[in-house]
């Protein structure tokens, strides 16, 4: 397998090659570009990996990572391209521990938050642990908090902390930091996925940003969440196109229900 990737990668350095085939009456999808070949049944859907394997052609491509939590979304990056530069965003302050380790100068972790304006922003904890952390309050009688009360150890959804965190836009960074493209923006923020949006219009508006990674939670976790609506009044006036949705389900069988969809320019 080492063998036919470098021999193709050889002949087409620069392209992605994205080919089906049939084998023992099978049907098979060959992905290939310099992060590597992957083989899948043509049965088989294509994960967002998948798919930043095919659309990003670049050696060192530039991926913001907006809510960070412990590192998961920077390892996940990290092997689908391994010469990422990261910028990502965490304002809890209790994950500082797992996210000091990934700090070098292809990872910059900012302890602050992407919003809608720069200033300092209520952040609110609850008991349910470092995950569901928002802007937002969390409702106390929904289906999602009946549902999760066992993971709390007092057995109810309560506050236990509101801190005030820094914030800054998404364009503001990208002016401070001489940002020319970002090849990926995901962003995770429990329910204020619109407010980095918002703070990000003029890059929307330049085009700068390929490919849009959004969480959408179905469940009314808080007193306020985000929508297609308000997502995409930023996303389909500047070209942007849902590409992917990673996962089905619905809010009986799974209250916590959510997704994350894929928008690319077009």
């Amino acid at each position: 397998m080492t063998y036919i990737k470098y021999f193709l990668l050889f002949f087409f350095p620069r392209r992605a090659i994205n080919l089906k085939f049939s084998l023992f009456s099978s049907k098979y999808q060959l992905i290939l570009n310099y992060a590597g070949l992957k083989i899948l049944k043509c049965s088989e859907n294509l994960s967002f990996d998948d798919i930043y394997k095919i659309l990003i052609l670049k050696d060192y491509p530039l991926i913001i990572d907006v809510g960070a939590h412990e590192g998961e979304s920077i390892d996940r990056f990290k092997k689908i391209f391994n010469d990422a530069t990261i910028h990502s965003f965490e304002p809890n302050l209790e994950n500082i521990k797992y996210l000091d380790k990934y700090k070098n100068k292809k990872t910059i972790v900012n302890y602050g938050a992407l919003s809608d304006r720069s200033g300092k922003i209520d952040f609110y904890k609850n008991s349910i642990g470092s995950g569901s952390a928002s802007f937002y309050k969390p409702t106390m009688n929904t289906m999602w908090n009946k549902k999760n009360l066992k993971k709390s150890k007092s057995g109810k959804i309560e506050l236990i902390k509101k801190i005030q965190v820094e914030t800054q836009t998404l364009d503001e960074y990208v002016e401070s930091n001489s940002i020319d493209i970002i090849d990926i923006l995901k962003i995770d923020t429990q329910g204020s996925e619109d407010k980095v949006l918002h703070g990000a219009k003029n890059s929307l508006e330049s085009g700068i940003i390929q490919c849009i990674e959004v969480e959408i939670m179905i469940q009314q976790m808080y007193e306020y969440k985000t929508n297609f609506f308000n997502l995409e009044k930023y996303l389909i006036p500047n070209n942007y196109k849902i590409f992917a949705i990673n996962r089905s389900g619905n809010l009986l069988n799974e209250p916590s229900f959510y997704i994350d969809v894929l928008y690319v320019k077009n």
